[in-house]
């Protein structure tokens, strides 16, 4: 269960935070604890367009949140605390 099916896991900010780091820690393949709030996920971790786009397809599963349109620029969103951002102006069920 996920935070839009399930009401009773509403996302605070570090809540969010944690699971966007899991899910950045993933695409990057690389240990939780090197992910802070605010690293550059794209210089200081290596992600790439196919990592991003990872990225987004979680928290659209997780959050509710809908996977960006084409012309989105990924480069916008480069830390968890703006992808945190990205969730709660977009994300559903209250974030």
């Amino acid at each position: 269960m996920n935070a839009v099916t399930d009401p009773s896991m509403l996302a605070d900010e570090d809540s969010i935070l944690a699971r966007i780091a899991a899910f950045v820690a993933d695409a990057a393949d690389v240990p939780l604890t090197q992910v802070t709030p605010d690293c550059d996920i794209y210089a200081d971790l290596g992600i790439d367009s196919l990592g991003a786009m990872a990225i987004f397809v979680d928290i659209s599963y997780e959050f509710g949140a809908p996977e960006p349109p084409d012309d989105f620029d990924f480069k916008s969103c480069t830390t968890p605390i703006a992808l945190a951002a990205y969730v709660r102006a977009n994300g559903k069920k209250g974030l």
